[in-house]
């Protein structure tokens, strides 16, 4: 025991240790290039977004009884970022009016507000943007960063931005059943002549959690607290 403790004593007193700052998730800035025909999104509006990885799709070829593996197509992978949806920016405006700039029917050219021709997506430089996804430190200085030429909107989910949905409207119960959004909803049956159960309207969700009874009035605040608990 002496032994060890003289080996770490020797080694902080030989190679002392360097202190290290890891970067953190919440230290980012994404910029995207300013959109001269459509809505820009300020980088405040940004709530998180990954950095890209690289897929290389390895091959194995087989040879008589053995194998091995070569290196494949590399393929940047899709990158997802989540907005703020802030009442004063409407970050779901922000979105869809790029959907209109560029993909639906109604869409304008921003050149004197003239439509674009029904089903028309416009040119690649047009709807095309580059990121720049930057780590800072703690004082604000970039860490890394990343230049992402050509991206553009793969898909847009339009969903709410919270943590879980706590709702007692079977509407928005199934609109967050279409994003496996977490949700927690409550039913009661009794308003229906002849039902005794809300089953067959609860939409197929893997993180959600229904209750049921049959008066609204019969499903107490404990148990409320005690099922939310369980999904946080």
């Amino acid at each position: 025991m002496h032994l060890c403790a003289y080996k770490i004593y020797m080694a902080f007193t030989h190679k002392p240790f360097k202190y290290f700052n890891p970067k953190q998730q919440m230290r980012f800035e994404l910029y995207m290039q300013a959109d001269p025909f459509g809505p820009f999104f300020p980088t405040y509006a940004i709530k998180s977004a990954e950095r890209p990885t690289l897929e290389n799709n390895h091959i194995t070829v087989d040879y008589i009884n053995t194998e091995f593996h070569v290196k494949g197509k590399s393929r940047w992978q899709p990158i997802t970022v989540r907005f703020y949806d802030p009442i004063e920016d409407n970050g779901a405006k922000m979105l869809h009016d790029y959907i209109n700039n560029y993909h639906h029917n109604s869409g304008t050219t921003g050149q004197g507000f003239s439509l674009l021709t029904p089903g028309e997506d416009g040119f690649i430089h047009e709807y095309k943007r580059t990121l720049y996804l930057r780590s800072l430190s703690p004082h604000g200085d970039v860490v890394d960063s990343f230049v992402l030429v050509g991206a553009f909107f793969d898909s847009i989910k339009f969903t709410l931005s919270c943590d879980y949905l706590f709702t007692v409207d079977s509407a928005m119960a199934w609109i967050a059943s279409g994003y496996s959004f977490p949700t927690f909803g409550i039913y009661a049956y009794n308003y229906y002549p002849h039902v005794t159960t809300s089953k067959n309207w609860q939409p197929v969700n893997p993180n959600a959690k229904y209750i049921e009874k049959d008066k609204i009035s019969n499903i107490t605040l404990e148990l409320i607290s005690e099922e939310i608990d369980k999904m946080i």
